[in-house]
């Protein structure tokens, strides 16, 4: 079964994720209310019910961040903007649906 949730901010983001344990959580980098990598920092830090696998986004074409992503344990970074149908081929590769 695969359950989506948007989460607009950080802050919904969080919130979800400390009331729900998610399989799999893709985490854009910029967010209204802060960067997705503070929020993977905390899922891999154990604040939150589960440690999801974490697909992290960016239109940043930037391999430092993306080597700091993979170091701190997403499992892939994707560059925007992407092909809708490669992203969601790519996901079932890594989510297994």
């Amino acid at each position: 079964r695969l359950l989506i949730e948007e989460a607009v901010n950080i802050q919904y983001a969080a919130q979800f994720l400390e009331q729900n344990p998610f399989d799999g959580v893709i985490l854009d980098y910029r967010l209204p209310d802060g960067d997705g990598e503070s929020l993977l920092q905390d899922i891999r830090a154990g604040k939150y019910h589960s440690q999801p696998d974490v697909i992290m986004l960016s239109a940043r074409d930037d391999q430092d961040l993306t080597d700091t992503w993979l170091k701190m344990g997403a499992l892939a970074v994707y560059k925007k903007p992407f092909n809708p149908i490669e992203l969601v081929s790519q996901l079932k590769v890594h989510f297994d649906f």
